[in-house]
């Protein structure tokens, strides 16, 4: 079996077996420069050498990229070469580690952006009045009022929405769980504003629930040899991630904020994240306020949610331990103090 093939049966695998949208997306990303790379070659001859290669070699894939990139793609690497273990196409290649320190290695990265809610709600309000404008707001609104990832925002359809209850009726595209997400007042009245418009430019009503939210762009032609536009016509589509990821750079860079790429939904998660848990920090305890905010975001481990957010248990207890208090339980004033004498005292 050629390395093409190999890849193009994974793939389909993984659809198959309902992988999350953004984590096949990375993985095809990987394993098509990977076919690419190994064109006419079988499966079973591929060696570690050829692996080292690919990874660290002139223009290898996991050079000039952060390590969390790089532990992706290592990740989807050794997915597709467990996989092919298991279906009998041969043994698994192992993936070799640097030998020489890759030069973004001890790079120190900068802290992640999170933005106050003053500015998160005049992004919102800074939205243009365009066709354009009209859907970046709606996604936007629903980012902030649920710290939902953009996958998640993009799939969104009309028959999940129940204003009724009050809930957002969704399984997360990554993790799979079924949610009934509240709605809050400013999100409901969102909504209901963004619906009005949506039906007067595109004829989708409460009764179409199939209807995705946020649909695809088409292209359509003005006529008269004026050229074209694209237009938010296709409710049987939902947005791509690479409008959404475009629009709101753009949107960020007409406010002043700049961005990493592909980092703009996860700055507003991270930032409605935090603003959530310190919320809450001031009424109950840091741990209780953690499990919370790792519900919001659907965090399996609160661990995951402090280094998402940036923060850490102990440092908190150190704080709290330190701050207005002796720091060896010894008051320098008090009388409980022992001189220290000479030497064989």
């Amino acid at each position: 079996m050629y390395v093409q093939e190999a890849v193009h049966l994974y793939l389909q695998a993984l659809a198959a077996a309902g992988v999350p949208d953004g984590t096949v997306r990375v993985r095809r990303t990987v394993l098509h420069r990977l076919a690419k790379a190994f064109r006419g070659r079988k499966y079973r001859g591929l060696t570690k050498k050829d692996m080292a290669s690919f990874l660290y070699g002139p223009g290898g894939i996991l050079v000039g990229i952060t390590p969390n990139t790089r532990s992706v793609y290592r990740s989807s690497l050794r997915g597709f070469f467990e996989y092919g273990e298991v279906m009998e196409w041969g043994p698994a290649v192992s993936l070799p580690k640097p030998v020489i320190t890759l030069r973004n290695e001890t790079r120190r990265e900068s802290p992640p952006t999170r933005l106050p809610e003053p500015v998160l709600v005049q992004l919102l309000d800074a939205c243009p009045t365009s066709d354009r404008g009209r859907v970046l707001r709606g996604m936007m609104a629903v980012a902030i009022n649920t710290a939902w990832r953009v996958s998640d925002i993009q799939k969104l359809r009309v028959e999940q929405i129940d204003l009724m209850s009050g809930s957002l009726n969704f399984q997360s595209q990554k993790t799979r769980k079924l949610d009934s997400f509240p709605i809050s007042l400013d999100l409901e009245s969102e909504i209901r504003e963004y619906m009005s418009w949506y039906t007067l430019t595109t004829g989708v009503t409460w009764r179409d629930n199939n209807a995705y939210l946020f649909p695809a762009w088409t292209r359509v032609s003005l006529g008269n040899r004026k050229g074209f536009r694209y237009e938010p016509t296709d409710a049987t589509r939902p947005v791509s991630y690479s409008w959404a990821l475009i629009h709101l750079h753009e949107h960020l860079r007409e406010c002043g904020i700049r961005v990493e790429r592909n980092e703009a939904w996860h700055v507003i998660r991270r930032s409605v994240a935090r603003i959530y848990f310190d919320s809450l920090r001031e009424q109950i305890s840091y741990s209780h306020a953690l499990r919370q905010t790792a519900a919001l975001l659907q965090h399996e481990s609160t661990a995951t949610t402090e280094k998402y957010l940036g923060l850490s248990s102990e440092l908190e207890a150190r704080d709290a331990s330190l701050r207005g208090k002796p720091f060896i339980g010894v008051s320098r004033t008090g009388s409980s103090v022992v001189a220290l004498r000479g030497r064989g005292a």
